[in-house]
């Protein structure tokens, strides 16, 4: 006689539904307006729904919220098998119910349960799972980018690009402290702006809970950018930092003839955009193309009072960096109080005394 295996519990629907973050905004997947670069787990139970197993009662729930670069999607589901397709976009799913595997072929990647996240980069991938509720935040990798930068100081040192993952990683409470306390914020952080989605949802981005969420998952997903280097490092960095900025000031104050982009001198140096901008306001007290406009419009004044009989005020201005004649006019005539071409008929006229005090 042969014992039947004890059958398996019916999922608690109602408790994986309420672990959710946005349960009180998920719909009926019927309901949901699914986007072709959403979360492809969505888009795969959203083809499923016509096509139910006979067994299952529920296809699933979702709720589905956007800001600028950053999509959240919140999903409940059946024990699923499915294929993920390849997104374009950086991906944290945190799940709050249920145990998710991640699969490529027949090698397995990653496990998340209840309380862990799971951050995937855009690699196919298969989706084996329990009865499942999970919260899937997607944003570029460009947008990644920039934020680690931020995070780091205005450095680019500690994260490379451009960003990658070479497979899915997971982050769980039990991986340490650190770990437990920002999965925990995350989680907060999640409810918080669903709470606020449902009473008033224009203080989500004013109470910069979208950039918490942004940065809260560059630090799950790069874990160099928790660690602080030693004093020894950062004062060591800085002063090759200050002497390789003094050597770009000489090569601006050199080349003013030359575009002169925030852009051009970031490639042009050690440091980043945001650095650069950082560095001149700490050092210069203005920002990078104030100090250079001021340069530009000094050194002209000089070639005004200095000018040969062959210069004229658009050759000057075109060798102190300016391409537009009324542009250059307008600020000299801020700065100096003066019009160009005056300053260089009061200069040509033997009245260098009067120019000079001006």
């Amino acid at each position: 006689m042969v014992t039947p295996s004890p059958a398996r519990p019916e999922p608690d629907w109602g408790l994986i539904r309420r672990s959710n973050p946005f349960a009180n905004l998920l719909v009926p997947l019927h309901k949901c307006r699914v986007s072709d670069d959403s979360f492809g787990l969505l888009l795969s139970l959203e083809r499923q729904r016509n096509n139910p197993a006979p067994s299952t009662e529920i296809v699933g729930e979702a709720c589905q919220l956007a800001w600028s670069d950053l999509e959240v999607v919140s999903l409940v589901g059946p024990p699923t098998r499915t294929e993920l397709e390849p997104s374009p976009r950086f991906s944290l799913i945190f799940v709050t119910a249920g145990r998710v595997c991640l699969f490529q072929g027949s090698r397995h990647l990653c496990t998340a349960e209840a309380g862990s996240c799971l951050i995937v980069s855009g690699t196919p991938m298969r989706w084996v799972s329990t009865a499942f509720s999970v919260v899937c935040v997607m944003l570029p990798w460009q947008k990644l980018g920039e934020i680690a930068a931020s995070i780091n100081s205005g450095g680019s040192k500690l994260v490379q690009s451009p960003l990658r993952l070479e497979s899915p990683i997971s982050c769980k409470p039990t991986d340490g402290q650190l770990d437990a306390q920002l999965l925990s914020l995350l989680d907060c952080t999640l409810r918080t702006i669903s709470a606020l989605q449902e009473s008033n949802p224009l203080l989500i981005r004013p109470l910069g809970l979208v950039e918490q969420i942004c940065h809260l998952i560059a630090i799950l997903a790069f874990p160099n950018l928790r660690r602080m280097p030693d004093v020894e490092a950062i004062q060591l960095e800085d002063s090759q930092l200050l002497d390789s900025f003094d050597q770009l000031i000489d090569k601006i104050a050199a080349n003013l003839d030359q575009p002169l982009s925030l852009t051009t001198l970031a490639e042009q140096s050690n440091y980043s955009k945001r650095a650069l901008q950082y560095a001149f306001r700490q050092r210069m007290g203005c920002t990078a193309t104030q100090w250079i406009r001021a340069k530009r419009l000094d050194q002209a004044r000089q070639r005004l009072l200095k000018s040969s009989p062959k210069e004229t005020v658009s050759s000057i201005a075109s060798a102190c960096g300016y391409r537009s004649m009324g542009l250059f006019s307008i600020e000299f005539q801020q700065r100096f109080h003066i019009q160009p071409s005056q300053l260089l008929r009061l200069a040509r006229s033997g009245q260098s005394a009067s120019a000079e005090l001006i």
